[in-house]
């Protein structure tokens, strides 16, 4: 069977709506090496797609501008009208936002008048953890993009489908997001790195360090950016470029590096400028480290980024503290973070390869009973 087409969602899109999909699509999840909260002051970023994916499938219906979702793994239907979807404003926090809201944000692009002849049901499935800072999300919004592209044999270019996403998501999820997510999900080949500059949207695959893997644990707490503390923090960094006359952080970033006078901000600003200011430097020696295959030394920037997330923007907790302490001092870990845009979610762990899996026994072994950590992923090694 193709890798678009899951067995699975297959099964269920004919059990809900009573026929086989027209359409699979399927898109991956990602974990981010590096590059946290920057990606909306037009830092570079360098994510890497996830063997964990969401798949759509889609079929026509007769039902004229309506959309049909039905959600498999939370056992969840929503009916839409999309005219009357886009004309009004959504629930925060509803799954079908991200799902809705692509179609609306794409909506556009399908052929002149398809949508006053017909409606579109979809059927959803992933196996990306939601809430663990994986972009379940934006895998889901472009897995969506890309079966509704199939399906009307339409042609988007990635990038432009990641962008169209990521407008979707700040009109109808409520999330201010940066495209760091829906352009890795989008442009990630399996297993590579992508250097993406969130500036003038340009993307470098890098290969991976050799001898290394990711492994990537779960704290068990979950984030819904829409109701987190996300908008305020990207505020934060946009006040903090007002103030200092540039239009990003980025723009001072390549003027001075760390060496701005900060004193004018106040502390929420203050914290948002100096993280990133720290997390730009970090990516660029870190694209350093792996292109002259120093695994000690992307691990330490690892560490020193994680360090400023917690302390400097505060926006880790408890649990994924305590999992980065244990892994941080266990033979073979090269260093760890956690990963996403925080308030909960994973840690990612940069592993000696052949150690990766006793690795990750020993720090889920050394997790105190009230940490309800789980492993994710160990990466291929390719």
């Amino acid at each position: 069977m193709p890798p678009d087409q899951d067995p699975a969602s297959i099964i269920a899109h004919h059990d809900r709506f009573g026929i086989g999909p027209d359409a699979c699509a399927r898109a991956p999840g990602r974990v981010n090496l590096i590059g946290e909260h920057i990606d909306y002051s037009a830092g570079v970023v360098l994510p890497m797609s996830i063997d964990r994916f969401a798949w759509v499938c889609a079929s026509v219906s007769d039902e004229q501008g309506t959309i049909r979702a039905h959600a498999c793994d939370l056992r969840s239907d929503r009916t839409a009208h999309l005219d009357q979807y886009m004309a009004t404003t959504p629930t925060k926090g509803d799954w079908a936002n991200y799902t809705l809201g692509t179609i609306a944000a794409i909506r556009d692009l399908l052929p002149n008048g398809w949508l006053d002849r017909h409606g579109i049901d979809l059927s959803i499935r992933s196996e990306v953890p939601m809430g663990a800072g994986l972009s379940s999300s934006a895998a889901i919004e472009i897995a969506t993009a890309r079966c509704i592209a199939v399906m009307l044999d339409l042609h988007i270019d990635p990038l432009e489908l990641a962008r169209r996403c990521q407008q979707g998501e700040h009109r109808y999820a409520g999330v201010p997001c940066g495209l760091m997510d829906q352009a890795a999900c989008s442009l990630a080949p399996p297993g590579k790195l992508v250097a993406f500059d969130c500036q003038n949207e340009s993307a470098q695959i890098i290969h991976r360090p050799d001898g290394v893997r990711f492994v990537v644990i779960d704290s068990g707490i979950r984030h819904t950016l829409s109701h987190s503390g996300y908008g305020a923090i990207r505020g934060h960094a946009h006040e903090a470029a007002r103030l200092l006359g540039v239009n990003s952080l980025r723009v001072l970033y390549e003027a001075q590096g760390e060496s701005v006078d900060q004193r004018c901000l106040p502390e929420p600003e203050r914290a948002a400028c100096s993280h990133a200011l720290g997390e730009m430097r970090r990516v660029r020696e870190a694209i350093g480290c792996i292109t002259q295959g120093d695994s000690a030394g992307l691990g330490r920037l690892l560490n020193q980024s994680h360090a400023s997330l917690r302390d400097t923007l505060r926006v880790s907790c408890r649990e994924v503290d305590t999992i980065i302490e244990i892994a941080q001092r266990t033979p073979g870990v090269f260093g760890a973070r956690m990963t996403g845009a925080g308030f909960g979610g994973c840690a990612l762990l940069l592993c000696e390869a052949h150690l990766a899996q006793q690795i990750a026994d020993s720090v889920l072994r050394e997790c105190p009973p009230d940490v309800d950590a789980s492993l994710v992923l160990i990466d291929s090694e390719l």
